[in-house]
């Protein structure tokens, strides 16, 4: 189980509020843990990508999980995150860093997208199965005015 064994590494308050992420489409495969986005922090080293199971680091990709999360969380925060991207070998350029830190993408744009729209996809789930599972929206309101006392003066 991926969240367990990302507890040894992550903060485990963070790992048990993570959100699955799972996308299929155009060539490409996401998936992983985002963090909540009540976890937001300004500053974190726990946030790992990997690229056909390479561990690699990509600005574009790091970016497009922010641009996910970009309507649920302030600006300047980041979450931590575990995001696997399966695609053709075809399709991505291994043989860019030495240490292989670094892949290109043959279509960057189709990747990014790829992980942006399954943040999002995944975080509006998420979110709207808490609000309708707390919220009866059939009820009355709590608080009722009487508005016969009010008085208005003219200034």
């Amino acid at each position: 189980d991926l969240k367990s064994r990302l507890s040894q590494i992550v903060k485990k308050d963070y790992v048990s509020r993570m959100i699955e992420i799972k996308s299929e489409g155009a060539g490409v495969t996401i998936s992983g843990l985002v963090g909540h986005p009540t976890d937001g922090v300004v500053k974190t080293n726990e946030q790992y990508i990997f690229v056909n199971k390479r561990p690699i680091w990509d600005n574009g990709i790091a970016k497009s999980v922010h641009m996910g999360l970009s309507r649920f969380m302030p600006q300047q925060t980041k979450i931590p995150f575990v995001i696997f991207v399966d695609i053709e070998n075809s399709m991505v350029d291994v043989n860019v860093h030495p240490r292989k830190e670094e892949v290109r993408f043959i279509n960057p744009y189709r990747v990014y997208s790829a992980v942006e729209q399954a943040v999002m996809a995944s975080i509006q789930a998420q979110t709207s199965n808490q609000y309708s599972s707390n919220t009866n929206l059939n009820t009355q309101p709590s608080v009722m005015f009487d508005r016969s006392n009010i008085k208005y003066t003219n200034s």
